[in-house]
């Protein structure tokens, strides 16, 4: 039995650091863990055991047996239009399977193998597979909800048909989620199959018409919602509500974020270090014939954040130096972009501030 045992207190301070040498950490910082599993930070300071978390609503997976794979987002959105906060989800409409059970089969239609019926939303990025191995559009017809093979699978043979799109769906008061009739065709992925969509990311702004939110995705045009309306701000439309977008606007956002009345769109792969911002409190407005222009920064943009009167923007480089830099803009003619080393992971951010 030891017989020279001391007790003290350590109080849970400091948060997790996996990095430095234990036995310095228990000198200099005793309140610092070293490994966490199920925990927090604290309101009150330092960390704590997670409680738990429980499923939202009935245990209802969003979008039921009509849906399948990860959410891609989810938001809360107070709704100014019914007066209520909204839960707002994403996730990949599920494929059509059909197992075909006779001889040969040419045309699919109807009940597939889970007794969903077939229906087509998005012929122009339709997938069609045969025992997992992608069709050629030549190998198949497509008319109304009915695809036709030129030749016909065979017994035993799966056939799956992917309209490649998700879907919004929000939280009821019963405990499941109602699909929204968005009017959009939402691709999980571009026709060259090229990008497909990981995640959504939103932003929330009220620049004085009532309340919107605007997703991307990296592989759709920037969609706004109002509460009532869903609408792509396109950038082959000519900008404001009756043609939302314009030609500054990029075509596939992956960034946004909404900052002293402007909305911001960046990260489109194809135009990747170019962001994007729209007309004075007039986020469905890009026509480059107003306020509305496109910041150029050098490097591929991959997030933006606000923190009070600058909007950082974060781009992939490991370059070790500073810059500073003016850019002269349509509307903001002392527009000032500085750079800024983050010492902790030698990445830049840029820092865009407003003469206002």
């Amino acid at each position: 039995m030891p017989d020279n045992i001391q007790s003290f207190k350590v109080v849970s301070v400091g948060g997790l650091n996996a990095t430095q040498n234990h036995l310095q950490l228990s000198e200099d910082a005793p309140g610092v863990a070293t490994r966490l599993v199920n925990y927090e930070p604290s309101l009150f300071g330092g960390y704590r055991r997670i409680d738990g978390f429980t499923n939202y609503g009935n245990d209802e997976t969003v979008g039921g047996a009509d849906a399948e794979g990860k959410v891609l987002g989810l938001e809360i959105f107070f709704n100014e239009n019914t007066d209520a906060s909204e839960v707002i989800a994403a996730r990949k409409d599920r494929v059509y399977t059909f197992t075909v059970t006779s001889a040969a089969q040419s045309n699919y239609t109807g009940s597939d193998d889970n007794g969903r019926t077939l229906t087509i939303t998005n012929p122009t990025n339709l997938v069609v597979r045969v025992n997992g191995t992608v069709q050629s559009s030549s190998a198949y017809s497509v008319i109304g909800n009915t695809v036709s093979f030129s030749t016909a699978p065979v017994l035993d043979d799966v056939v799956t048909i992917d309209n490649q799109q998700y879907s919004f769906y929000r939280a009821t008061l019963a405990g499941s989620w109602s699909k929204y009739n968005t009017g959009l065709i939402h691709n999980t992925a571009t026709t060259s199959a090229d990008r497909e969509v990981k995640r959504l990311r939103a932003a929330k702004y009220n620049f004085g018409t009532g309340g919107k939110i605007c997703f991307v995705d990296g592989v759709n045009n920037a969609v706004v919602f109002d509460g009532l309306n869903w609408v792509y701000l396109d950038p082959t439309n000519t900008g404001g509500s009756s043609s939302p977008g314009g030609l500054n606007a990029p075509a596939r956002p992956e960034v946004v974020n909404a900052f002293e009345g402007y909305l911001f769109l960046g990260g489109d792969q194809v135009d990747a270090d170019a962001v994007a911002f729209s007309d004075t409190q007039n986020d469905l407005n890009f026509d480059p014939a107003t306020n509305s222009d496109v910041l150029r920064v050098g490097f591929d943009v991959v997030q933006l954040a606000p923190f009070r009167k600058d909007l950082f923007i974060f781009v992939a480089t490991r370059l070790r130096r500073r810059l500073k830099i003016m850019t002269l803009c349509s509307l903001l003619s002392q527009l000032q972009l500085t750079w800024v080393v983050l010492p902790e992971t030698a990445s830049l951010k840029l820092v865009v501030t407003l003469p206002f």
